[in-house]
């Protein structure tokens, strides 16, 4: 090789290393001049597939040279991560938790033709978009679980409420008082839907007592005023007497 080539090679390298402010309509970038001429940067298409001296760079339309800076009119927030995209090969996950930071950051890579960067954001945003759906639902999952232990929460205090007014009057009642046969119940974590089960099988609701004549249910009800409870939440059931049964001693396992 002759020392002339290798004068010609060693000053387009000290060309291509040196520092220029690059202007991205208005917000100035310092950086390495091989982003504007090295095709492995994707951006020198911005300046020229043949950009060879400063005078090429000056004389295209999207590489202009404007108050000593090349100049170039996009988006300079979203040039900012395509710097970063350069230098690192990825991008922080917190780029594409804002739709439309993603979207601006997704147009300027194309409009650029940065098809490594265009192939990289839709890959991100769809593994976001993968991931959120699966929070949203387990939180409507989480959502759901809470409303209903919520629902019988309201509904078992109000039975204790109930069962402390029937207790205090045990004298009044002829016969026995049981329920609510929700207290029977033994839920064991994880299967909190077998209560909705036993519900249905029951056929009258968890919050439901039980008593065995006509007058401890017109005491019943009346008593279920003072502690304000409906009877959807403090049902009754009489028993007639051929089949009634003891049912305090009545546990459902499940």
């Amino acid at each position: 090789m002759s020392s002339n080539n290798l004068t010609n090679d060693n000053n387009n390298s000290n060309r291509d290393n040196a520092i220029i402010d690059l202007s991205v309509s208005g917000t100035t970038f310092t950086v390495p001049r091989s982003i504007l001429t090295d095709r492995q940067w994707m951006l020198s298409n911005i300046a020229s597939d043949h950009a060879n001296s400063d005078e090429d760079i000056k004389t295209v339309p999207w590489g202009t040279f404007h108050n000593g800076k090349y100049f170039i009119d996009t988006d300079p927030k979203a040039f900012r991560w395509i710097l970063h995209f350069i230098r690192h090969g990825s991008l922080p996950r917190g780029v594409f938790e804002s739709s439309i930071e993603a979207d601006a950051l997704l147009d300027v890579a194309d409009y650029l033709c940065y098809e490594e960067l265009v192939t990289y954001i839709c890959g991100e945003r769809k593994e976001v978009m993968e991931y959120e759906e699966r929070v949203l639902k387990l939180e409507r999952e989480h959502s759901t679980k809470v409303k209903q232990m919520n629902k019988r929460y309201r509904e078992l205090i109000k039975c204790v409420a109930m069962r402390a007014r029937v207790d205090s009057m045990r004298r009044k009642f002829r016969g026995p008082v049981v329920g609510p046969l929700g207290a029977y119940l033994k839920i064991v974590e994880g299967k909190e839907h077998l209560a909705e089960i036993a519900e249905t099988a029951i056929g009258h609701g968890l919050g439901h007592f039980v008593v065995t004549n006509g007058e401890d249910r017109a005491l019943f009800m009346k008593l279920r005023q003072d502690v304000n409870c409906s009877s959807r939440e403090c049902g009754v059931l009489q028993l007639v007497s051929r089949i009634r049964h003891t049912l305090s001693n009545t546990i459902l396992f499940f």
